[in-house]
């Protein structure tokens, strides 16, 4: 029995060094939901008034071009009467993991619904993308071209204005966490979130598969 434990840990160090490298959703709270990447995210498709779907995108992605971006400094937005978006872009070269948080309300036209939710990410959250215009044109890149998406509705993106019925966003000052808050009436809203991505350093990598290598078959031969 302890010869097959201890093989089970060997190989438990190669399968979970290269698993716990790879940038990922670290936390979530009960309304969201982490889904496989979706055919279709359109009106209709993913209705829930209980639920935000979130999904990875292209991950490991080293961009070709600056990428727009609407929010990179914490803070809640609106605030002050006004969006309160810090546009930016993340530099081409940069590596990256998109994901995307989808909500689609299954209520009635003239029914608001309200939901919440936070998100925390492993890695830097380097840029937020909350507005339609924006949405639309990161659908491509680094969304998924094997995704269909709402481009050019409007009421996808958030609406980032003071009162009743507005919905807001808070980036966290860790730079890892995102908290909600959706109105929706009758449609979606969708939040674009970049992370930094982490992959193994290629002589780390090789020298612990090596090494969980090595001691699956030195282990694999005393248990003969």
């Amino acid at each position: 029995m302890y010869p097959r434990v201890l093989l089970s840990i060997a190989f438990s160090m190669i399968v979970g060094f290269s698993m716990s490298t790879k940038a990922s959703i670290l936390n979530y709270s009960s309304t969201i939901v982490v889904i496989p990447a979706p055919a279709n995210v359109t009106p209709g498709n993913l209705e829930s008034d209980k639920r935000i779907r979130v999904f990875a995108e292209q991950q490991h992605l080293t961009l070709a071009h600056d990428l727009a971006v609407d929010i990179t400094v914490p803070g809640t937005s609106p605030a002050g009467g006004v969006p309160n978006l810090s546009i930016g872009s993340i530099a081409a070269g940069t590596l990256v993991d998109s994901y995307l948080l989808h909500f689609d309300d299954a209520g009635t036209p003239g029914d608001p619904v309200h939901i919440t939710g936070s998100i925390a990410f492993s890695d830097d959250i380097l840029g937020i993308i909350v507005l339609a215009q924006s949405l639309d044109g990161t659908d491509a890149y680094p969304g998924l071209t094997t995704t269909i998406y709402p481009f050019g509705d409007a009421a996808r993106g958030l609406e980032l204005h003071d009162g009743n019925g507005s919905d807001s966003i808070t980036f966290s000052t860790d730079l890892h966490t995102i908290a909600l808050d959706f109105h929706n009436i009758k449609n979606t809203d969708e939040v674009r979130v970049i992370t930094a991505s982490t992959v193994p350093e290629p002589s780390t990598f090789a020298l612990t598969v090596v090494a969980g290598l090595g001691l699956f078959l030195w282990l694999r031969r005393r248990s003969l």
